[in-house]
């Protein structure tokens, strides 16, 4: 039974202050923004914008589903995934817990003040784009210009067991890129594997939270800290009491923030016994690096990172922050998946002729920042619509 909008909806009104590369593990550019100055608005929060491509075989398998897990399950589907994500992401940008290296340093732990709002999210069935390395984002990508694009495929190096290692690469580190997206293997399986072995579902989501999260950070402009790209350890010069030696010291693996030391720095200063780069699940060890954009399920990231996405979101990439969106009137005789969110200044939906209905279980946000306008507009008992206002950029 269908409940008519203008008698029984209740609107919640919130307020938020306003060519491929080649196929590597988390490509990145040359491109280093210098550290930004203390002026840039670090202190404005931004909303983000991005969408997730799942992508299944030709015959609809393999991958989390419109309906259901692709496992099974009716129970959760790929649009509860992408907002668990989005979520996930979320959380880690709400907190950020005081660097590890050096030890005992003093570096202020600052907030982050961004987030990110799902905008769709899409499922493909084609077997030539199914399996890691081989999406299309010419083709496949969803409103390139203004939404960061995260394509879920499938690994084919997956364990006897059936688990996969989740990895991933973003497309470059460059503000004034318009080609912004991630792809990211192995996430179905890493959840079908946790589900099946009946861990908690915590587990799968810090992992496949913090893999998004990571490669989020290279789309907003941040690089390894004490890692090459394919999660090398940068060289240091050092040789350790086991004889493991890091190779000549390498001024070009940095991230150009003077707040994150190089890794030849914090090696040789512990007398060359641990590299900082010690792997995932170390992010709680002194001697090792807590950092978000060095592969170790932590989230911290320093004052200089944080600036730089501050930097890079305001000189190149404000087209994909919720303020932005919200510049320009909106009209719509229907709206509904696969977008779950709707950005306007002046909204209207629904038409005289056209019902616009939500309907099976949507969860459908708009954001606006001048009037909306709801005509001939239900929304089915199952389902929900939020209405949050939004304020345009004041940069």
């Amino acid at each position: 039974m269908k409940i008519f909008t203008a008698l029984y909806l209740s609107i919640v009104v919130c307020s938020i202050a306003a060519a491929q590369p080649s196929h590597s593990i988390c490509v990145t550019d040359n491109f280093a923004p210098n550290q930004p100055k203390a002026s840039r608005s670090i202190n404005d929060k931004k909303v983000i914008r991005i969408n997730y491509h799942f992508m299944l075989k030709t015959n609809g398998t393999g991958n989390f589903r419109e309906t259901d897990d692709g496992d099974g399950r009716t129970t959760y589907n790929g649009y509860m995934l992408a907002n668990d994500i989005t979520g996930w992401a979320n959380y880690a940008c709400s907190v950020n817990p005081q660097m590890n290296i050096p030890t005992g340093n003093t570096t202020a732990a600052l907030p982050k003040n961004y987030s990110f709002v799902t905008d769709a999210v899409y499922f493909w069935r084609n077997d030539a784009t199914y399996v890691f390395n081989n999406i299309n984002y010419s083709t496949q990508g969803k409103d390139k210009d203004s939404v960061l694009n995260i394509f879920l495929t499938f690994a084919t190096d997956s364990h006897s067991n059936g688990d996969a290692t989740m990895r991933g690469y973003a497309s470059n580190l460059d503000p004034m890129s318009k080609v912004k997206y991630t792809e990211n293997r192995g996430a179905w399986q890493r959840y079908k594997w946790h589900i099946n072995q009946g861990y908690p579902f915590d587990w799968y989501m810090h992992g496949a939270g913090v893999q998004i999260s990571h490669e989020l950070g290279h789309l907003l402009g941040l690089s390894h800290t004490v890692l090459w790209n394919h999660g090398v350890p940068c060289p240091t010069g050092c040789i350790d009491s086991s004889n493991k030696g890091y190779g000549s010291i390498s001024t070009a693996c940095d991230d150009g923030c003077s707040d994150t030391p190089p890794a030849w720095t914090i090696t040789t200063s512990g007398g060359c016994e641990n590299h900082p780069s010690c792997g995932w699940g170390t992010g709680g060890d002194a001697n090792c690096s807590n950092n978000l954009m060095d592969y170790n399920g932590s989230i911290t990231l320093s004052p200089c990172q944080i600036g730089i996405v501050h930097f890079c979101l305001e000189i190149g990439m404000k087209s994909y922050l919720s303020c932005a969106a919200v510049s320009k009137d909106l009209a719509l005789c229907d709206i509904g998946y696969p977008k779950l969110s709707y950005f306007g200044k002046n909204v209207s939906i629904g038409c005289a002729a056209t019902k616009a209905d939500i309907t099976n279980g949507e969860k459908i946000n708009l954001y606006f920042s001048g009037s909306v306008e709801l005509n001939n507009f239900e929304v089915s008992s199952n389902s929900t619509f939020e209405v949050v206002k939004e304020g345009i950029c004041a940069f």
